[in-house]
């Protein structure tokens, strides 16, 4: 999703791009208030796309730190919920650790 975003802005940092480029190889117009304005205009959205980019990159970086803070969470409860297990059933630490199965409980 973070490079379909940043590419989306990267194509509209480049048609403006190309829309100043335009700007820049005319001299002469009737109309030179207008053009500066336009011009001003588009510098202005250009540092608009440039600031959502950078938000976009932010906003990536704060999922991907709260993800793994939940991931961490998570194992560090796994292995308390594990070591409980180990300690309240003696026959579940000594089964064979290779097998995908977990060992059948035996009841005396």
């Amino acid at each position: 999703m973070l490079n379909r975003n940043v590419k989306t802005l990267d194509y509209q940092l480049c048609q403006i791009g190309g829309l100043k480029s335009t700007f820049d190889t005319i001299h002469y117009t009737a109309d030179l208030g207008a053009l500066i304005k336009d011009k001003i205009g588009l510098e202005k959205s250009v540092t608009e796309l440039e600031m959502k980019k950078a938000d976009e990159y932010k906003q990536c970086w704060k999922d991907i730190s709260t993800l793994r803070k939940d991931l961490l969470d998570g194992l560090v409860e796994y292995m308390a919920l594990q070591k409980k297990a180990e300690l309240l059933s003696p026959s579940y630490r000594e089964y064979d650790k290779t097998s995908p199965y977990p060992p059948k409980p035996t009841y005396s």
